[in-house]
């Protein structure tokens, strides 16, 4: 699967279906992650690194669809189809974005044999 420009008919949102973005095209590092955002080409991802490319997987019962598209292709399909100000997308996005908590937090243990 290329990357395309989204359908806009498959790929709106609406009561009957579901809509996942999977990020793709990760940069990490706080650098990287800025340069992408700044530049328009990527989106914040988990506090310290950002997203080039996604893939909008939108469900319908039990048919999947699926595109996959750059940054920029996605915001402007946003701004296209109106959804820029959709909440449940906003929200989304804004979860992807949000920094997380370490999962494991460096500790020094001794193991004794018995």
């Amino acid at each position: 699967m290329g990357v395309t420009s989204p359908n806009k008919d498959r790929l709106s949102l609406d009561s009957a279906g579901h809509l996942y973005v999977r990020p793709l095209g990760i940069v990490h590092g706080r650098q990287a992650a800025e340069v992408a955002i700044n530049s328009g080409r990527g989106l914040p991802l988990v506090g310290r690194a950002a997203f080039t490319s996604c893939q909008i997987i939108k469900r319908y019962g039990e048919v999947v669809q699926a595109d996959e598209v750059t940054v920029e292709e996605f915001i402007r399909w946003q701004r296209e189809t109106g959804l820029e100000s959709d909440s449940k997308l906003q929200l989304l996005l804004s979860h992807l974005a949000r920094a997380r908590a370490a999962i494991l937090r460096p500790t020094l243990y001794e193991y004794r044999k018995s």
